[in-house]
């Protein structure tokens, strides 16, 4: 399973060739599990990302046909260590996809069927924080198309398209919950 986070805003352009971090499965926590903070940082930020799940294999998938290669929409919660971000940022040849290997630093709440009714907008809660997005400002077929000319997409794979301005310096003790629609998909706790 691969699980492709793109390093933009909602909203801003994709470039192309993407920006893309891979994220190892290992760093997916078990449902029901706490978030752990490691301690070679103490510098943590939560980076809140809607998450599509990859639901046909398929290569060179033309935008068009974009929507028939998912079937469902969580909320996803990254830590990330921010001292370390900037400093990798410093070194031009360093490798900045090192913040992204870290074991247990992705949470993803419960998969939801994606709107029927032939909209296209979810409301995400995040803490006391909302973002209302639609799916063409997150560009999720477009990040799915120019991804699958790079690589094969498999059933399961996880497609981050985008991040949320929604971001939180992550503390031992506190817990948040998310939802999509007014429906609760996510609690993290952080220890």
């Amino acid at each position: 399973m691969k699980i492709m986070a793109l390093t933009r805003k909602a909203g801003d352009a994709l470039t192309v060739p993407p920006i893309v971090d891979v994220i190892p499965d290992s760093a997916l926590i078990m449902p029901g599990k706490p978030t752990f903070l490691p301690d070679f940082s103490n510098m943590w930020t939560m980076v809140a990302y809607p998450a599509f799940r990859v639901s046909r294999l398929g290569k060179d998938i033309s935008t068009k046909f974009a929507p028939r290669y998912y079937d469902a929409v969580t909320l996803a919660l990254r830590i990330c260590p921010m001292d370390m971000v900037d400093e990798l940022k410093r070194c031009p040849d360093g490798p900045g996809g090192l913040a992204g290997l870290i074991d247990n630093c992705l949470t993803l709440g419960e998969w939801q069927a994606l709107p029927a009714n032939g909209s296209d907008k979810l409301t995400f809660n995040v803490g006391a924080v909302t973002v209302e997005s639609c799916l063409d400002e997150m560009m999720v077929d477009k990040a799915l198309s120019l991804i699958s000319s790079y690589a094969t997409l498999k059933i399961g794979d996880i497609l981050m398209p985008c991040m949320f301005s929604i971001e939180t310096m992550a503390e031992v003790g506190m817990s948040i919950d998310g939802s999509i629609n007014e429906n609760k998909c996510l609690s993290v706790k952080i220890r």
